[in-house]
């Protein structure tokens, strides 16, 4: 019964993207690419987005080998026609599941997909897995104490899977990873204002909807 719900939360997930791949080919937030150009430094060679979609994020990075995988199809023929995309890799699948070999990649990273995706625990593994000792990660999940997350459940039909930050924190100290930096954003619904702001304060902060973690693997 459980895999079944499963599948059915994928097919949900891959209808809403394959829908949405034209809007969402055109967002790029400016906090993003500055965390990829604070962390990404010339030593990596070899840079995996999960979760790439139409590949906006992917194409902005400047490296010699770019692999992005995403479970829409509609996505990825948007991403292919990316002058930034026109060598990369681009896979269709899954990340709890990735077709990469192990220790081959210097770079991760992860923009408003991980919620969509049942078993982070397992993709977190995986993204283990395929990074080289020393290989950086920044990903991006949603706070299951935020109330924007509880909103956005309502609002939008895709399954969605939220972590607290306690969980989180267990999941990559469990896993290997050194956690080098924590980012808060977003208090409110994106639709009402624009509020992708770091925030600091710690009231704030247990409320805020997105987690961004910055890992290294030991």
């Amino acid at each position: 019964m459980k895999q079944a719900r499963i599948s059915s939360d994928v097919e949900k997930t891959v209808e809403y993207y394959d829908k949405l791949a034209d809007g969402y080919s055109k967002i790029l937030r400016p906090w993003r690419i500055e965390l990829l150009e604070k962390y990404f430094t010339g030593r990596h060679k070899t840079v995996l987005e999960i979760g790439c979609g139409t590949g906006n994020y992917l194409a902005a990075i400047n490296v010699d080998k770019k692999i992005g995988i995403d479970i829409s199809k509609k996505s990825l023929q948007i991403a292919k026609k990316r002058k930034g995309l026109k060598t990369a890799r681009l896979i269709h699948g899954f990340a709890e599941d990735l077709p990469i070999k192990s220790n081959s990649v210097d770079f991760v990273f992860s923009y408003s997909a991980l919620y969509n995706m049942p078993d982070q625990r397992k993709v977190i593994n995986e993204i283990k897995r395929v990074l080289r000792s020393g290989g950086v990660a920044v990903l991006e999940f949603q706070n299951m104490y935020s109330p924007v997350s509880m909103h956005s459940k309502l609002l939008f039909d895709v399954p969605q899977y939220f972590m607290s930050e306690r969980e989180i924190n267990k999941v990559l100290k469990e896993e290997g990873f050194d956690v080098i930096d924590i980012q808060h954003r977003q208090i409110i619904p994106g639709y009402l204002a624009p509020n992708d702001f770091r925030v600091e304060l710690p009231l704030l902060k247990n409320i805020c909807l997105k987690l961004i973690y910055v890992v290294r693997k030991k």
